[in-house]
């Protein structure tokens, strides 16, 4: 079997890309992956190092470009010849769809994203053959798609290995780990304006943030520096970066916070309780399908950063709380496995297959 896993983005923009590339990159023997990206870039060069082949095609928005666009496309497909075409993003389910029509090649929709696209929904429901949806919240976005095509499987990440237990940088005692691309959306700002109040009289604890510059927001960056700066807790509030042994800040965290204003999935979640560190986060999207309020961390109401204050506080003072959350969110995790991620995508790459 051949597939090809098509992605929008040449780099990586959120979790999306890196679930695709764990996916690509783990499959079964006999099962040959290509990706394919518009450019050159970071998500090719990593596909590359892990051995799967990268091809480049064109992406354009959809437009004046998009008729050159689907030639480009076709001839590939037709010299290719996958068996299935797995669309990581609505744009690459489009072409993927249009170009694959007459060829006898399924098309597959990987979507990460609940909010509804009027226009594209119409199209891509004629385009393609099934829907993976990351999460039952993102799997409402195609409420109104009729028969068995929808299909909600959760992001896969190996969390078998334990993590060795890290020292805290910066002479901390207690690390607030935030993992995340700098971004309104994700929301660091909150945390920084609320860090002076978390860490009241606990001068050993610092706030971590770890994420690069969202591109789409590339402002946001340097409003944050400036808001850490102005900060009476400057010294104990650092923004990493992109870093590339995020496991190791897992380790050595004390709590995970995610004050996003919406996840359709939280793949960070996961990561912080595989690593066994509680987490704190808001109800919202696909956040309790992942993280049980009370057994694994500690889940808000949307807008309730007192709250969130409270949380964090409770978790820094309380050893036999953060270790009990902590035991539990390990045995959470390992309803998340990549296995069971890619068991069940191959199992609809059958259906796909043999569908009349």
């Amino acid at each position: 079997m051949k597939v090809a896993y098509v992605s929008q983005f040449s780099d990586f923009v959120g979790g999306g890309e890196y679930s695709l590339l764990d996916l690509a990159t783990h499959l079964p023997a006999g099962v040959e992956a290509v990706l394919v990206t518009p450019a050159e870039g970071a998500l090719a060069r990593r596909a590359a190092a892990a051995g799967v082949r990268a091809e480049y095609l064109p992406l354009p928005p959809v437009g004046w470009q998009t008729l050159g666009a689907l030639s480009s496309w076709r001839r590939w497909l037709k010299a290719e010849r996958p068996d299935v075409v797995h669309a990581n993003n609505s744009r690459a389910a489009f072409y993927a769809g249009l170009a694959c029509r007459g060829l006898g090649i399924p098309v597959l929709f990987h979507c990460r994203v609940p909010e509804r696209d009027p226009v594209m929904d119409r199209l891509l429901r004629r385009l393609v053959g099934a829907v993976i949806a990351n999460s039952a919240a993102t799997a409402r976005r195609f409420a109104s798609w009729s028969g068995q095509r929808v299909h909600t499987i959760y992001n896969g990440l190996d969390v078998s290995q334990p993590l060795p237990c890290g020292a805290p940088p910066f002479g901390a005692r207690q690390v607030v780990l935030v993992v995340g691309r700098l971004s309104d959306v994700k929301r660091q700002h909150r945390l920084v304006e609320l860090f002076p109040d978390i860490c009241r009289g606990r001068q050993d604890v610092h706030l971590l943030l770890a994420g690069g510059i969202d591109p789409f927001d590339p402002a946001y960056a340097e409003r944050l520096q400036a808001l850490i700066a102005q900060s009476p807790c400057a010294g104990r509030m650092h923004w990493l970066g992109e870093v590339a042994d995020i496991a190791g800040l897992y380790a050595c965290a004390t709590v995970v916070v995610l004050p996003s204003r919406f996840e359709s999935f939280g793949r960070v979640l996961v990561e912080a309780m595989g690593a066994g560190v509680p987490v704190v986060a808001f109800r919202n999207g696909g956040i309790p399908e992942v993280v049980e309020d009370g057994k694994q961390g500690m889940l808000l109401e949307e807008g309730d950063w007192d709250g969130m204050v409270v949380a964090v506080r409770q978790l820094l003072a309380d050893d036999g709380l953060r270790r009990h959350l902590g035991e539990a969110g390990r045995a959470r995790a390992g309803n998340f496995s990549l296995q069971h991620h890619v068991q069940a995508v191959m199992q609809l790459y059958g259906e796909m297959m043999h569908a009349d």
